[in-house]
């Protein structure tokens, strides 16, 4: 019987235990990977095997039917969740890097739009009050003119046709004319007006002569018409801006870069180096080939946010909404204001255009009432808490972020491959992985530059619509303003205006004062509607007449009439040209502070 050897026991036992130990690691060497695949959520763990095999279908992380002897952790099918996998990747880097600026164009856009939606409101409370109680004008006589020439407001800021507000300002006047005359002008002597008298100073008043309300409804169709057509401008470049990152966000990945990207970001995992991270050059050479495209919009989004810029400039002083609409109802009770104080002066001329019996009344007690009544109103200004603070302000921190944003598209591949967290950022580091095994990467890093210049960029047509639409908008906007300030001056062939540096620009009984530096776009001026005290034709709230002079701009400036310098517009060495020269030298100005 043989003898029991306890050390030979001892020694098969652990003899024993070492080759189940190896068959255990055997069996788990793609663990890992199997872990990373479900922890990221790139599929099902089955889909990885428990020891690398060789598949001859895998294609992007190798080439499985060249190289029959290769084993690895990957499978066809977990390479193809890898490209589902990889492709997420680079939009999600893509939305992540745009979703501040997206949300704060956003949030700035419903914000902005809303203030101004409150500030017609209270203009437009301001006015019906102002017309109630200041001139004893019945609620129900003025009320429905006043909310129509508001509506038209709300109208202009939502239109996308460029329209003006001037025929909607004469109307305004027009309809609440017959009012004011019977419950402000008349001495008491008419108590109901009839409805032959009251249609006929509705269709009569812009003939009354002089103006029965002066120039302030030339003074509010220029203001407003100015400072809404910059407000909307500036709500559509933004909105651009939006559609612009949006496209961004969605941007179509093909099929070379769903390659690249496989290899970056998972093809290490099939080698079992799920801990190393990508090497820095290897991410800069694949991201800038990935995302070329989105570098060819720089062009266009540099223009657009410039052009944001330069609104953002026209916004002071004279384009200043906030300012111009808390002003309307303070133009609205002067043009009232005015045609009491002046009703003398057009008194004849008005009764005779309507057929009125003409009589000798006394207006000093009604005056004086109402001039005490306009100084109260004035003495009670609008508290900025009440429209929720400066609104200019927003609008310069929002310029400070997108300056920030002129070269975002060029920069986003480096942006991305800066996190440290997922990409090695030591150049030449020997630990990281280079798209074949854990080592430095050699191949040249290329400049993007490179891969912009590059024929063979795979546009995204989205990107393409994009850039022709943000050229569009340059286009818009040139036509625009271009249209705009023609509007100024567009009147018969045969009229004739004197310019010059610092001269007058006469028409009809008008003057415009300007000197060059004045149409620079820039904002930095400040320009009021003057008149001529009464004389002329008695129709300055034609569309075609605004009165312009240049003031050196005040913050403290209301919305209401400035007087022209005095002088004599035929001084100096003044050339005369017809209007339509004039109308197109402002156009190439304009166009030229828009290039």
């Amino acid at each position: 019987m043989a003898r029991f050897n306890p050390i030979q026991c001892l020694a098969c036992i652990l003899l024993w235990s070492l080759n189940v130990l190896g068959d255990i690691t055997e069996e788990h060497r793609c663990h890992k990977v199997q872990r990373e695949f479900i922890h990221k959520r790139i599929g099902s763990s089955t889909l990885v095997p428990n020891n690398p095999i060789h598949d001859p279908s895998v294609s992007i992380c190798f080439n499985g039917a060249r190289d029959s002897g290769r084993k690895s952790c990957c499978t066809s099918q977990s390479e193809q969740k890898y490209v589902i996998a990889s492709e997420k990747y680079l939009k999600t880097s893509i939305r992540t890097k745009n979703a501040y600026l997206k949300k704060l164009l956003l949030d700035h856009i419903s914000q902005y739009e809303e203030r101004i939606a409150n500030l017609v409101q209270m203009s437009e409370n301001s006015t019906v009050r102002i017309l109630t109680d200041i001139y004893n004008i019945p609620r129900e006589e003025h009320q429905g003119i006043v909310q129509e020439f508001y509506n038209e407001i709300r109208q202009y800021l939502k239109h996308k046709k460029h329209m003006t507000l001037y025929s909607a300002v004469a109307t305004f006047f027009d309809k609440i004319f017959p009012a004011v005359y019977k419950n402000t002008l008349n001495d008491g002597t008419v108590t109901v007006l009839s409805q032959e008298h009251s249609d006929c100073l509705r269709h009569k008043r812009q003939e009354i002569s002089p103006s029965p309300f002066g120039i302030q409804p030339s003074t509010i169709s220029y203001k407003l018409s100015k400072a809404l057509n910059v407000a909307k401008s500036y709500v559509e470049v933004l909105s651009l801006i939006v559609e612009a990152v949006n496209t961004t966000d969605h941007l179509t990945v093909n099929g070379k870069c769903k390659d690249q990207m496989t290899q970056l970001q998972f093809c290490s995992h099939c080698e079992s180096y799920v801990e190393a991270k990508p090497c820095r050059g290897f991410c800069l050479n694949v991201m800038r080939g990935c995302l070329a495209q989105l570098s060819t919009l720089t062009p266009e989004w540099e223009g657009l946010i410039r052009r944001g810029v330069r609104l953002e400039g026209g916004m002071s002083q004279t384009n200043d909404i906030e300012k111009i609409l808390n002003g309307v109802d303070r133009s609205i009770d002067a043009a009232v204001m005015h045609a009491l104080e002046s009703e003398d002066l057009y008194d004849n001329n008005m009764k005779a255009l309507c057929n009125f019996p003409v009589t000798v009344t006394t207006k000093a007690a009604n005056t004086t009432t109402s001039h005490q009544a306009h100084g109260h109103h004035h003495q009670a200004p609008l508290n900025r808490r009440s429209i929720g603070g400066d609104l200019y302000d927003q609008v310069l921190e929002v310029m400070k972020e997108l300056l920030t944003s002129l070269r975002m598209f060029d920069t986003m591949s480096d942006v991305i491959c800066d996190q440290e967290l997922y990409y090695n950022q030591n150049m030449e580091s020997d630990q990281c992985w280079n798209g074949t095994t854990i080592g430095r990467y050699t191949p040249m890093v290329e400049g993007l530059s490179s891969y912009v210049r590059a024929v063979n960029v795979d546009m995204d047509p989205k990107i393409t619509t994009l850039k022709e639409k943000l050229s569009q908008m340059k286009i818009n906007l040139l036509a625009r303003y271009s249209e705009q300030e023609e509007l100024m001056f567009s009147d018969s062939e045969n009229s004739m205006v004197q310019y010059g540096s610092g001269d007058s620009i006469h028409k009809g009984h008008h003057a415009f004062t300007t000197d060059d530096e004045d149409l620079d776009g820039s904002g930095s001026g400040f320009y009021s509607i003057g008149g001529n005290d009464g004389s002329g034709d008695g129709r300055p709230d034609k569309p075609h007449e605004p009165v312009i002079t240049r003031h050196p701009p005040n913050p403290d400036d209301e919305f209401t009439e400035t007087k022209p310098s005095g002088g004599d517009g035929n001084t100096g060495a003044a050339s005369q040209i017809t209007v339509s020269m004039a109308a197109m030298l402002i156009s190439v100005v304009v166009a030229t502070i828009f290039v």
